[in-house]
This record gives structure tokens, sequence and C-alpha cells, in this order.
């Protein structure tokens, strides 16, 4: 089963390991990122396979 769904914020994806190191700098930068975001990049993500690898990245990525 395919699950089709739109994502309202302009995002290219990404594609990486979960496993990383963050500087505190980036975590800070990541979260303010996420809470300006956060509904719609939460309801994009609630029923991907993988949210963490996609999600993680994308968001470091931008």
């Amino acid at each position: 089963m395919v699950i089709k769904r739109k994502l309202t914020l302009p995002l290219k994806f990404y594609g990486g390991s979960q496993w990383w190191a963050m500087d505190l700098s980036i975590l800070a930068k990541m979260n303010d990122y996420i809470k300006l975001n956060r509904h719609a990049l939460f309801n994009f993500f609630v029923d991907s396979l993988l949210p963490d690898e996609f999600f993680f990245i994308r968001s470091l990525c931008t």
C-alpha cells in the first residue's frame, strides 16, 4: 500500500544514515527549524516508513 501525501513546505529530500554526531550550534538551529515548521513536518512524516532517516538528514541539509 502506497500512501501519497503533500507537504506544505518547499522541501528537498536527502537520504542517509541515521547515525551522526552534531555540534550544539547545529542542534540549536535544527531545533528552531523544527519549532517553526512543527505541524507541517510532523503531519507529513507521521505515517512514513523510517521517518528518522529522512527527517533528520533532510532537516540538516536545509
